[in-house]
């Protein structure tokens, strides 16, 4: 590694090669720079180095990033203490690639104080709408794009706020928490610092016990809600068409699990809308058409399947919903 550092010493080169480099500045971009302190502000400047390989795990190790091999085809470790053996020091770094010469880079991401929001764009499921739709702020100085199309955003850590690697983060199809216990494989180039780095976003934090509670109607301590009184169709209005977020999520995805809805899982389904409901959940509307479009699709009542519907949904109005662990007083 030589001692000629790329963009004010933070980005090692080797001598001999000079690879493209890219620069952005964000300087004034309040949306992206908001929760950087005013010394921080002034790296506002973001260069990459097109780097891969040892070359990109040694720049990466100057950056304070402790990294280790990984199988680019199954992302796997190639070293047998996984993510545990990631390291900064050099001499390790170039024995593993000298073993390794085509791994991916992968990344510790709780022993760098980072959290990545990691974005899927496959199968008809975009982590990008997910976000974007409910006005979530995913966007970092930091971020890169992965082999699949998706992308990598990354975070500084919150202090005393750790985070847990998740899939399908608080119901949000598409997007994966990497952060404390596991790791990450970095596909993009070097950049030239990770100073500037914003702190991990607000609702990554938000409500987070709040998504427990929703989906578990029986545990919660309110048995005061108000129950619902009309007919089908001003149940299916009541249920609410906000954006499905949280708990509603959580039943959307189980029911696209669903190969069939019989009528088992379909007097399953709207019990669980039902009872979401009831929990102040006011985005089911989206989730029941869905239920239905699947119960028509799937069900073997070909002809009775509206009337079936209809049937179920006026019991689970009259049924009178308590805490109890059952959930419902015949």
């Amino acid at each position: 590694m030589t001692s000629d550092f790329y963009s004010k010493g933070e980005v090692p080169l080797e001598k001999g090669k000079t690879p493209e480099t890219s620069c952005s500045s964000f300087e004034g971009n309040e949306e992206m720079l908001g929760s950087l302190t005013s010394s921080e502000k002034t790296t506002s400047t973001i260069c990459w180095v097109s780097l891969e390989g040892e070359a990109l795990a040694l720049a990466l190790a100057v950056l304070g990033l402790p990294v280790f091999p990984v199988n680019g085809q199954r992302k796997t470790p190639l070293v047998s203490g996984g993510f545990y053996d990631a390291t900064t020091d050099e001499k390790s770094i170039r024995s593993w690639w000298a073993k390794w010469p085509d791994a991916r880079v992968g990344y510790w991401t709780g022993a760098a104080n980072l959290v990545v929001i990691d974005l899927d764009e496959k199968n008809g499921i975009s982590g990008v709408y997910e976000l974007d739709s409910r006005e979530l702020d995913y966007q970092s100085l930091v971020s890169y794009r992965t082999p699949s199309g998706g992308s990598h955003c990354v975070f500084r850590a919150r202090k005393g706020r750790p985070l847990k690697p998740a899939t399908n983060y608080l119901g949000l199809r598409g997007v994966d928490i990497r952060a404390g216990g596991s790791y990450a494989i970095w596909y993009g180039g070097a950049p030239s610092s990770l100073n500037m780095l914003p702190e991990a976003p607000d609702w990554l934090y938000k409500d987070r016990g709040a998504r427990t509670k929703a989906t578990n109607y029986s545990d919660s301590s309110d048995a005061t809600r108000e129950p619902f009184a009309g007919d089908i169709d001003e149940w299916i209005d009541w249920l609410g068409d906000d954006v499905p977020w949280f708990s509603s999520n959580a039943i959307r995805n189980a029911i696209s699990s669903q190969n069939h809805i019989g009528h088992g899982q379909l007097l399953k389904y709207v019990i669980r809308i039902h009872k979401c409901r009831l929990e102040g959940e006011d985005s089911l509307k989206p989730v029941f058409i869905e239920l239905v479009d699947k119960f028509q699709r799937t069900t073997n009542n070909y002809d009775g399947w509206q009337n079936e519907l209809e049937d179920i949904i006026r019991w689970v109005i009259g049924a009178e919903w308590t805490n109890n662990s059952e959930g419902v007083k015949a």
